[in-house]
Order: C-alpha cells, then sequence, then structure tokens
C-alpha cells in the first residue's frame, strides 16, 4: 500500500479515500469495512469546510482592516501636507520636527499597530502645537476618527487570525486521522485477501491532483487537460 504523502493536500486526500470508498463498497467481502474511513471522510471533509470558511472570513477582516489603514495614511499625508504650507515647505522647521518628529513615513510606514500609537501621539502634538489653526481644526477629528476606525478593525482581524489557526489544528488532526484508518483498512484488507496482495493494492489507488478544465483555445482535438 502507498500512502497518501504527507504533504497533499487535504483535497486530494479526500478523493483518494472517496476512491478507496467506493471500490470497498462495490464488493460484498469488503463492504462492512467502509464504516472504518466513511466517519473520518466526514470528520475531514468537515474540518476541511470549517478552514476554508475561516479563510474566508480572515480574507475579509484583513480587507477591512488595510482599506481603514489605507485610509488612516491618506488622513496622515494631509496634516502633512497642509502642515508643509504652514511652515514654508521645511521640514527642518521646530514646528514640522514637533509634529513629526521622525518624519512622514516613519507615521505611514510603520506597522498598522505601530501606527495606530505614532497617530495618538500625532495628535497630541496637533492638539498642543497648533491650537486654533484652522487647518488642524479641520483635520484634527478626521484623524481621530480614522485612527479610532483602525482600532475597531484590529480586533476583528486579530480574531479572524485565531480562528484560522484553530481550524487549521483541527483539520490537521482530521487528517491524520482518516490516515490512520486508512492504514486499520489496509490491514483488513490483508486478513480478507492474504494470499492477494496485488488486489489489495488495488484499492489504495492515489487519484492524484485535480485537473483542470479545457482552456477557451482549447477546441475539438485541442490539448487542454481533462476536467476532474
Amino acid at each position: 500500500m502507498r500512502m497518501p504523502h504527507t504533504n497533499v493536500s487535504t483535497a486530494q486526500l479526500s478523493r483518494t479515500v472517496v476512491y478507496l470508498l467506493a471500490r470497498l463498497m462495490r464488493n460484498r467481502a469488503t463492504r462492512g469495512l467502509a464504516p472504518f474511513v466513511q466517519p473520518a471522510l466526514e470528520q475531514l471533509e468537515a474540518a476541511a469546510a470549517r478552514t476554508e470558511e475561516a479563510e474566508r472570513a480572515l480574507v475579509m477582516a484583513r480587507a477591512n482592516l488595510e482599506g481603514a489603514d489605507d485610509e488612516l495614511d491618506e488622513n496622515v499625508r494631509q496634516v502633512d501636507g497642509r502642515l508643509l504650507v504652514h511652515v514654508g515647505k521645511n521640514r527642518k522647521s521646530d514646528l514640522y520636527r514637533k509634529i513629526f518628529p521622525q518624519g512622514l513615513v516613519a507615521v505611514t510606514g510603520a506597522r498598522i499597530e505601530d501606527e495606530v500609537r505614532a497617530v495618538k501621539v500625532l495628535e497630541e502634538a496637533i492638539a498642543r502645537e497648533l491650537a486654533g489653526v484652522d487647518f488642524a481644526v479641520e483635520l484634527g477629528p478626521k484623524l481621530r476618527a480614522a485612527r479610532e476606525e483602525v482600532e475597531v478593525q484590529l480586533p476583528p482581524y486579530q480574531a479572524a487570525l485565531d480562528a484560522l489557526a484553530a481550524a487549521w489544528a483541527a483539520e490537521l488532526a482530521a487528517r491524520h486521522g482518516m490516515r490512520r484508518q486508512y492504514r486499520v483498512v489496509h490491514a483488513e484488507l490483508v486478513k480478507l485477501f492474504p494470499d492477494n496482495l496485488r488486489k489489495v493494492n488495488s484499492f489504495f489507488r492515489d487519484v492524484g491532483a485535480r485537473r483542470t478544465a479545457p482552456g477557451p483555445d482549447a477546441g475539438e482535438g485541442g490539448t487542454g487537460s481533462e476536467p476532474a
């Protein structure tokens, strides 16, 4: 028996076990072995579905967070631009250095969590150094709102990361369980057909990776791959 490689995808492992189940069910002598793998296959497929759902949730959470971060960057850049005009486009001026002591990129180029902290410091500097200045009065609330929106999106993103890690751990456990049952069925088949290992091994076929459908340019007699 050739075990599916540990690096194969869950989808490929599932297809391989589906093949085994179908072969078991075609033979009266082996139908009783199906319960050894059917529950494990169902658990594996359910775990894989939960992982896929968690992956989609993470993609959405990441999109929301990065979208909010882009909006925050835009607000920081607006403050920088208006401040530069205010100080005569002199980044070395004392006032500019009080607002952006390490420059614009130190804020917009930071990790999201670090950027949130940097923007809080920026807000305090604006309130302290630019009190009553028109552009600061206009942009300060927008900057604060953008920063708060990033803070709103951070916990769902972290929760989605944690959920995906848990789902993937469960899927790995289900994969190990499936492989154990795969071995059990092989041992039972050897008991049923002790003198015909070729027949035993015929139940265990690596069905390979899923093939793609023919491309739009593959007409009659084309060389496109066969559909799955």
